[in-house]
C-alpha cells in the first residue's frame, strides 16, 4: 500500500486525458493501492495564435506560476510527492522548480520525493520542426521554447542541476 501522491503533468498540444490509460494501469495494480493521483493541467491550444488576436496563450513562466500556486494550495497537505512529466511538461516542472528557488521556498520541495521526466526535450526539438514554422506555430510561446538550443531552457535545466540535482542540502534557495 502506498500512501503518495503522483502528480502528472503533459505535454504540448495535450491535456490530463493524456494520462487516462496509464492511470488506469497505476490504479489497478495492487501494490499502488492508496496511490492519490493529481493531474496538472494548463491550456496548450492546437492552433496557432492568429495575428492580432486577443487569445493569450500561457508561456512556460505563465504555466510555472500557476503550477506553483497549484502545488501551494491543491497539494498542501501531501507529504510524499512523485512528479511524472511527458515532454514539454518536463520543461514547465523545471521552470516551476527554478521559480521556487528564486522565491525562497526550496523547503516547499522537500515534499517531492521523486521526478520523472518522459522523453523531454531539454535541447529543444526537430519534431516537425519545419512543419510548426510553416503553420505558423513560430509565435506561439510554448512552441517557441521548443527550438534547438534555447538559451531559457538551458539556463533554466543549468539551474536545476547546480540547485537541485547537485544540492548538498534543503534550504529557501536549494532541495536536494
Amino acid at each position: 500500500m502506498i500512501g503518495g501522491t503522483l502528480v502528472t503533468i503533459h505535454g504540448l498540444w495535450s491535456s490530463a486525458a493524456t494520462w487516462g490509460r496509464l492511470n488506469e494501469i497505476w490504479y489497478a495494480d495492487e501494490q499502488l493501492r492508496g496511490l492519490r493521483i493529481q493531474p496538472f493541467s494548463y491550456p496548450s491550444p492546437k492552433k496557432p495564435q492568429l495575428p492580432f488576436s486577443t487569445t493569450r496563450v500561457p508561456d512556460y513562466d505563465d504555466v510555472a506560476q500557476t503550477l506553483a500556486t497549484w502545488y501551494k494550495v491543491s497539494l498542501a497537505e501531501e507529504r510524499d510527492i512523485a512528479i511524472v512529466t511527458h515532454s514539454q511538461g518536463g520543461l514547465i516542472l523545471q521552470r516551476f522548480l527554478i521559480r521556487m528557488l528564486h522565491e525562497g521556498h526550496g523547503r516547499e520541495l522537500a515534499r517531492i520525493r521523486s521526478v520523472v521526466m518522459l522523453t523531454c526535450p531539454n535541447s529543444g526539438s526537430e519534431y516537425l520542426r519545419s512543419v510548426r514554422h510553416v503553420l505558423g506555430f513560430r509565435y506561439h510561446p510554448q512552441v517557441g521554447s521548443l527550438k534547438v538550443h534555447d538559451k531559457q531552457v538551458a539556463d533554466t535545466q543549468r539551474t536545476v542541476l547546480q540547485h537541485i540535482v547537485s544540492a548538498t542540502g534543503v534550504d529557501g534557495h536549494q532541495c536536494h
